[in-house]
């Protein structure tokens, strides 16, 4: 099990924060994450020097630095993977073109592809897109699916958020399934969840994976920038 130092994650907080001062545009936000990038790098390099300087007192002390790794590591206490700290400093990601990947992600007030990835990556969970075809019941939406540690997440994206409220209305929310029907697909706990133009059900996971995975989405897509 790698134990993971949380300020190298870009936190729900952290990210929030940035999208929320929309009032000062996208260079804002450009500064803003290039700088917690490179905030990510720095910390990751010198956790990683750390083990090497303990080892060199050769005072047979156990080095207390981060251990660091390009493998999934695990939250022990919710059972969900976690992007590795070390993962800008070792993978070579430039992070001009993170920055600029982000921004290329439309800001309109719905979910996207993109932008889903992206919330979910910010809140330090590891995502694994499923690409065979799947759907959920009642939602006539196109529908992705992703793997969240031993969770699985399927999301229908409306064009709007009046057709995905429309469809939620018509949804048994306790069982997530469409109301009135008798049988469930889903192999474990489902969680229906709807916000802005998507509606997505959450099968399976702990009390605290449901709660990451739910405020990751239910904190909303990014928004316009004002004119």
């Amino acid at each position: 099990m790698y134990r993971v130092h949380p300020a190298g994650f870009l936190t729900t907080w952290h990210m929030q924060t940035i999208f929320r001062r929309r009032r000062l545009g996208g260079a804002y936000l450009a500064r803003s994450v290039r700088g917690v990038l490179i905030a990510m790098t720095l910390t990751a390099c010198s956790s990683s020097d750390a083990p090497r300087r303990e080892s060199a007192r050769g005072d047979g002390r156990q080095s207390s630095g981060v251990s660091l790794t390009d493998s999934t590591a695990t939250d022990s206490a919710s059972g969900v993977a976690t992007a590795p700290i070390g993962a800008l400093a070792t993978s070579g990601v430039n992070v001009d073109s993170a920055v600029a990947s982000m921004l290329a992600c439309p800001r309109d007030g719905n979910w996207h592809v993109c932008s889903l990835e992206q919330r979910f990556s910010q809140a330090g969970l590891r995502v694994l897109a499923i690409d065979s075809a799947v759907e959920i019941p009642g939602m006539s939406a196109p529908t992705r699916a992703w793997q969240i540690g031993g969770q699985r997440l399927r999301v229908a994206f409306f064009a709007s958020e009046g057709e995905a409220r429309q469809a939620m209305a018509g949804m048994d929310s306790a069982r997530a399934v469409p109301a009135g029907s008798t049988s469930s697909p889903w192999l474990g706990r489902a969680t229906l969840l709807h916000n802005a133009n998507v509606v997505a059900v959450l099968i399976g996971g702990t009390e605290r994976a449901i709660e990451r995975a739910s405020n990751a989405l239910l904190a909303g897509p990014p928004q316009p920038a004002p004119k």
